[in-house]
C-alpha cells in the first residue's frame, strides 16, 4: 500500500465517522467510484470501529483496567484456600484479573493462579476470552509455552492454574538494559519454536510482545497470554478448541506497536503475522527502540504501513549484516516476501548463531552492513537478497564515494570491501542453500497432526482413514488411534512396552516389537495383546496377501544375521538369506514388494574404501539377488513400497548430518530424490495402500547448557541460550566444555567457556564428528568421525588442530579416557548387525584390545582408572543392567539395579567425581532427573530436581562441577499428501 492510498483511506474513514451510520453507505459509494477495493478497506475500518469503539482495539484488558484497578481488593484473598489452592501472594494485576502465587495442596507444588475479576463475570465476551487463553495454551505442549494445569471455577470465580515461573518479563529486562546480540538471538530462538508449535496446531498468537514473554531465572523462555489467539480452520466441530473466538476479517486486535501490516488493516492473518512480531521484538531487543512508533496509535499504524525502520547497524554498529538480513526479511510488509513460517525464521537464526564470531564480526563486514539501506527508501517487494533496496546506494558504492574523498589507504579499504562482500555472499549462499534444491515436491502438502511432542511411532491404516501411534509416558508408551481428518483419539492399549508399528494389510491388527525384540499383535480397535514371536530384531513387513511377514534376526551364529519369513501367527519361520560378516542386514526393516516376488532390505558393511550401504532385492523363491543401490554417503533406514511397485520411500541420512530425511528411490532404476530436505529429523514412515498419504514423525530438539554454581547442584547457571541442540557434553578444562551440535547442517564438535563466552567450532567440513572426550592432561580431544568413510576414533588438540586417526576397525563409538590419559575405552559394533562389544586402544592409536564379547552401551572409566561402568546385556532378549567390570576386561564384578536404557542415544552412566557412586538419568512421571547410586549399595539419591523436560547429556568435571544439557526432543506426526 502506497502512502497516498493510506492517507485517502484515513481521510474517508474519519469523514464517514462524522456521518450517521445510515448515511455512510451513500457517502462511500460517491467517494469511491469504481474502486471497490478502497470502499472495502474503509468499510472494514468502520465495522471494527463499531465493534471496538476505537480505531485500534487495545489489548484485552486496557479498556477496562483503570476502572477495575481503582476498586481492587485482591489482597483480601491472601491466606485463603480456594479449592485445592492456598493463595500466598499477589504477583500481578491487570484489567482482566489478578495473578496469585498459590500452593497446590493436593499435588504439593507452587502454581500461578489467575482469577478473572468479579466485575467481568457477567461479561460473556470477557469470560470467553479468559477461557480461550487457557484452552489455546493447554492445546499446546511445548517447553517454551506456559503449561496450563487446570481451568475452572471455584466459589463462583473463574480461574486458570498454570506452572509458576520464577523470573521476569522480557519487558522488565529491556527496561533495565539493552540486550546483547547473543542474548536477543538466543531469546528469539526460544520464542520462535513455541510459535511454530502453536501454528502447527492452527493457533495464531496475535499478541507477541515483550510483556507476554517470561524469562526464567535460568534463562529459559515461556510464552504467555493466548487470550486473543486465533484458531485457523478447526478440523472438527467437536474439537475442544472449537469455542475459540474467531474474529472476523475487518477486526483489528492486538497491540499496535507489534502488529503486522495485515493485522493493522484488519485483514486475515496467519502464522506470518507472529513472525513479523518476533522481528519487531528482535529489532527492539538489539537497538533499544521499536522499529515503528508514533505519537498516537494511528501514527504508529501509518509507520507500520508506510515507513521502513532505521537500519539496524545505524543504531547498533556491532550488528552483523547477516542479522540485519534476517530481521529485514521478518519485517517485509508483503507477507509473501516475509519468512513463510516460524520454522524458516528459526532455521536462519540457528545458522546465524553458529557462525564463527570472526566471520560475523569482521570489521569490513560490519562497515558494509552499516551502510545497508542508508540512502533511499525501501519499497515493499523490491528488497534484494542481500537486504539492499533496489535502486538505492549500495554499501560498496557508499564507501567508494568516501574513498574518492579520502584517497589515502584506498587500496586497503577496497580490499576490506572485497572481503566483506565475499563473506556476506558466502553466508547468504549458506542461508539459501536449502532452497537450491526444492525441499519438497512443488505440490506436496505437509500437515502436523499432533502437538504433544511425545509421539514415538506412527502408522497409517491401509485405507488411509486411521493413524495408530505410540505416545511416550515416562519410560513406557501407550497406543492410540486417530481418525484422519478429526482430532478425536481413542486409547487402544495402556502404557507398556512400545516399538515401531505396522498395520496388517487388511488393517485389522497392529504389530510391534518391544525393547527386548518380542513381536506382539493387538487388534487395531483395541484389545489384549498377543505374543507372536521372539527375537524379531526389525519391524516386520507383510506379504501382499497378509499371510506372512518378513523380518531381520541378528546374531544367528556369531556375527551372522538373516532375513526371515514367518506366518502371520508366528509359526513356520524360515531363513530366506543369511549374511556373514563383514556385511550385515540392517535391522530398520525390510520391505515386501506389492507383487510378492521380492523383499528389499538394506545392507551395510566395510571394505577397503570405508563404510557403505546398499539396497538389495531378495527373490522370495530364493532366486538370484539384485542390487538396487550402493551408496557410501547415505545411512539407510526404514523402507516402504508404493503399491504400484514404482519404487520405495525410505528414511535416510547423509553421513555428515545423521538426521534422517524422507527420500524416494525408483525401482528398478535406483534413482534417489528428496521428499523432505529441511533442518528437522524424521523417524518412521508408513504409506496408505493407494499411496495418497504418507505418515512420519518429525523431530526437533531444543536444549540449554547449565553448570552448577560453586559446586551447588541446587544452583545452576546458564552457559548457552536455549533453542540449540547441545549433545554429548564433556569437560575440556575446569572452565571449558565440549559439545556436539548439528546447527550447521552436519554434526560437529564445539567448545564453549563455562560463562558462555569463547564459543568455537573445532571440526568443520570433515564428515560427521561427535562424542568427544578430553584427556585429563589437557592435551587431546578424542572423538568419533566418519570423515574417511568409516566410523573410527580420532584425536585432535584442544584447539582443533593436528587431527589423527586412532582406530581402523570401523563402527567405533563412545570413547572414554583413562585418568592417566594413556588409554581409550570404546564400543565397537560388528558390521551393521547391531552386535557391540567393549574394546581398548592406546591414546596414540595402534592395535585395539577386546575387553568383552557381550553387548554393551556407553562405557565410563572410573576416576582411579581401575573399573569400567557401562550398560550391559548378558544375552540377547535379556534385560539391560549397569555393569561394573575390571579395566582389564572380562566378566562384570557387579551388576547394579539401575534401569539401563537399551538405546544408543541415552545420556549413559557417569562416575561421581569421588568414584564412589554411579550417576545416571531417570525419568519419573515424565520428568527427567539425575540420580546417584553408591556402588557399595544402599538407596539411590536424587541429585537434581527439574520439574520439566529431559536430561539430554551431563558430565562431571574433575573438580566436581556438573554440566547438564537440559531440554527436550519433540516428536509429532506429520501427514504428507502429493509427495510423489
Amino acid at each position: 500500500m502506497n502512502p497516498e492510498r493510506w492517507h485517502k483511506m484515513d481521510e474517508l474513514f474519519h469523514s464517514a465517522l462524522e456521518l450517521k451510520p445510515g448515511e455512510r453507505g451513500v457517502f462511500l459509494a460517491n467517494a469511491c467510484p469504481g474502486d471497490l477495493e478502497l470502499r472495502r478497506e474503509v468499510d472494514s475500518m468502520l465495522r471494527h470501529h463499531d465493534l471496538a469503539n476505537s480505531f485500534i482495539e487495545s489489548p484485552v484488558y486496557e479498556d477496562i483496567a483503570e476502572t477495575i484497578l481503582a476498586d481492587d481488593h485482591s489482597d483480601d484473598l491472601l491466606g485463603q484456600t480456594l479449592g485445592q489452592y492456598e493463595l500466598l501472594s499477589v504477583v500481578g494485576k491487570g484489567g482482566m484479573g489478578v495473578v496469585y502465587l498459590a500452593f497446590d495442596v493436593e499435588l504439593r507444588r507452587k502454581v500461578a493462579l489467575k482469577f478473572l475479576h468479579d466485575d467481568l463475570l457477567g461479561d460473556s465476551q470477557r469470560v470467553q476470552r479468559f477461557k480461550q487463553e487457557a484452552r489455546a495454551a493447554s492445546a499446546l505442549n511445548h517447553p517454551n509455552i506456559l503449561t496450563i494445569h487446570q481451568v475452572g471455577a471455584v466459589q463462583g470465580r473463574q480461574f486458570i492454574a498454570t506452572e509458576f515461573v520464577e523470573g521476569e518479563t522480557l519487558r522488565e529486562i529491556m527496561k533495565r538494559r539493552r540486550l546483547s546480540i547473543a542474548e536477543a538471538v538466543g531469546m528469539a530462538m526460544q520464542i520462535t519454536p513455541a510459535l511454530a508449535a502453536a501454528h502447527a496446531a492452527d493457533i495464531i498468537h496475535r499478541d507477541i510482545k515483550p510483556e507476554n514473554v517470561m524469562v526464567r531465572t535460568d534463562g529459559y523462555i515461556k510464552v504467555l497470554d493466548f487470550g486473543i489467539a486465533k484458531l485457523l480452520e478447526p478440523a472438527s466441530t467437536d474439537s475442544n478448541l472449537s469455542t475459540l473466538i474467531n474474529t472476523a476479517e475487518g477486526t483489528i486486535i492486538g497491540t499496535v506497536q507489534y502488529m503486522s501490516p495485515e493485522q493493522a488493516r484488519g485483514l486475515e492473518v496467519d502464522g506470518r503475522t507472529d513472525v513479523w512480531s518476533v522481528g519487531v521484538m528482535l529489532y527492539e531487543m538489539i537497538t533499544g527502540e521499536p522499529p515503528f512508533s508514533g505519537d498516537t496509535k494511528s501514527d504508529t499504524v501509518v509507520a507500520i504501513l508506510e515507513r521502513e525502520p532505521k537500519p539496524l547497524t545505524k543504531l547498533t554498529a556491532a550488528a552483523p549484516a547477516a542479522l540485519e538480513f534476517i530481521i529485514s526479511k521478518a519485517l517485509q510488509k508483503e507477507v509473501t516476501q516475509r519468512y513463510q513460517s516460524a520454522n524458516d525464521l528459526l532455521a536462519d537464526l540457528r545458522q546465524f548463531q553458529e557462525q564463527p564470531k570472526a566471520e560475523l564480526n569482521e570489521p569490513a563486514l560490519a562497515t558494509g552492513a552499516r551502510r545497508l539501506s542508508q540512502s533511499g527508501t525501501r519499497q515493499p517487494g523490491r528488497q534484494t537478497l542481500a537486504g539492499v533496496p533496489a535502486g538505492s546506494t549500495s554499501s560498496a558504492e557508499y564507501i567508494v564515494s568516501e574513498i574518492q574523498q579520502h584517497k589515502r589507504g584506498a587500496a586497503i579499504v577496497l580490499l576490506i570491501i572485497a572481503v566483506a562482500v565475499i563473506g556476506l555472499v558466502v553466508w547468504l549462499s549458506k542461508l539459501g542453500a536449502r532452497n537450491q534444491v526444492a525441499p519438497y515436491p512443488s505440490t506436496m502438502g505437509m500437515n502436523k497432526l499432533t502437538a504433544s511432542g511425545k509421539v514415538k511411532s506412527a502408522a497409517i491404516s491401509p485405507d488411509g482413514k486411521y493413524i495408530a501411534y505410540v505416545l511416550a509416558e515416562g519410560n513406557a508408551g501407550s497406543f492410540w488411534l486417530r481418525q484422519v481428518g478429526t482430532t478425536s483419539d481413542i486409547q487402544i492399549a495402556p502404557p507398556g512396552d512400545f516399538g515401531l508399528l505396522t498395520f496388517s494389510p487388511d488393517g485389522s491388527y497392529l504389530y510391534y516389537k518391544n525393547f527386548f525384540n518380542d513381536l506382539y499383535q493387538i487388534p487395531s480397535i483395541g484389545g489384549a495383546r498377543k505374543l507372536v514371536l521372539k527375537q524379531v530384531d526389525s519391524p516386520v513387513t507383510f506379504s501382499p496377501d497378509g499371510r506372512q511377514f518378513a523380518f531381520v534376526r541378528d546374531q544367528i551364529a556369531g556375527d551372522d544375521n538373516a532375513l526371515m519369513i514367518a506366518n502371520a501367527d508366528g509359526t513356520g519361520e524360515r531363513k530366506l538369506v543369511t549374511r556373514k560378516g563383514p556385511e550385515g542386514l540392517v535391522h530398520d526393516g525390510p520391505a515386501w514388494s506389492p507383487d510378492g516376488r521380492i523383499i528389499v532390505c538394506a545392507e551395510g558393511g566395510t571394505d577397503v574404501d570405508g563404510d557403505f550401504m546398499k539396497l538389495t532385492a531378495f527373490p522370495t523363491d530364493g532366486g538370484r539377488e539384485e542390487s538396487i543401490l550402493t551408496d557410501r554417503s547415505l545411512g539407510i533406514g526404514r523402507l516402504v513400497w508404493l503399491r504400484d511397485g514404482s519404487g520405495l520411500v525410505m528414511l535416510a541420512n547423509e553421513r555428515s548430518s545423521q538426521s534422517s530425511q524422507l527420500k524416494f528411490i525408483s525401482y528398478p532404476g535406483g534413482t534417489v530424490r528428496n521428499i523432505t530436505n529441511d533442518l528437522n529429523g524424521y523417524d518412521d514412515v508408513s504409506i496408505s495402500a493407494d499411496a495418497s498419504s504418507l505418515v512420519s514423525i518429525q523431530r526437533m530438539a531444543f536444549s540449554t547448557v547449565l553448570v552448577t554454581d560453586s559446586g551447588d547442584i541446587g544452583r545452576m547457571r546458564v552457559v548457552t541460550s536455549a533453542g540449540g541442540d547441545y549433545g554429548n557434553l564433556a569437560w575440556a578444562a575446569d572452565d571449558k566444555l565440549l559439545y556436539d551440535s548439528n546447527a550447521g547442517g552436519s554434526w560437529d564438535i564445539w567448545s564453549v567457556g563455562t560463562k558462555g563466552s569463547d564459543r568455537k567450532q573445532l571440526t568443520l567440513n570433515a564428515g560427521s564428528n561427535a562424542e568427544s572426550s578430553a584427556s585429563a592432561d589437557g592435551r587431546y580431544i578424542v572423538f568419533v568421525s566418519n570423515r574417511t568413510g568409516t566410523t573410527n576414533l580420532w584425536r585432535m588438540n584442544l584447539d582443533g588442530g593436528d587431527t589423527r586417526q586412532l582406530t581402523n576397525g570401523g563402527n567405533d563409538e563412545f570413547p572414554s579416557l583413562s585418568p592417566d590419559s594413556q588409554w581409550i575405552v570404546f564400543v565397537r559394533k560388528s558390521s551393521y548387525s547391531g552386535k557391540a562389544s567393549l574394546w581398548r586402544v592406546s591414546i596414540n592409536g595402534g592395535e585395539a584390545i577386546q575387553l568383552t564379547d557381550n553387548a554393551v552401551g556407553r562405557p565410563a572409566v572410573s576416576p582411579d582408572g581401575k573399573l569400567i561402568a557401562c550398560s550391559y546385556q548378558n544375552e540377547p532378549g535379556r534385560e539391560w543392567r549397569v555393569a561394573i567390570m575390571p579395566f582389564s576386561g572380562g566378566k562384570p564384578i557387579k551388576l547394579l539395579e539401575i534401569p539401563a536404557h537399551p538405546f544408543w542415544d541415552a545420556p549413559g552412566v557417569k562416575w561421581s567425581p569421588d568414584g564412589r557412586a554411579i550417576t545416571y538419568h531417570l525419568k519419573r512421571d515424565g520428568i527427567d532427573n539425575i540420580w546417584s547410586q553408591p556402588i557399595s549399595g544402599g538407596n539411590p539419591m536424587q541429585l537434581t530436581h527439574f520439574e520439566s523436560d529431559d536430561v539430554i547429556s551431563f558430565a562431571w568435571s574433575r573438580a566436581g562441577e556438573l554440566a547438564i544439557s537440559h531440554g527436550t526432543e519433540t516428536g509429532d506426526i506429520v501427514l504428507l499428501k502429493n509427495f510423489r
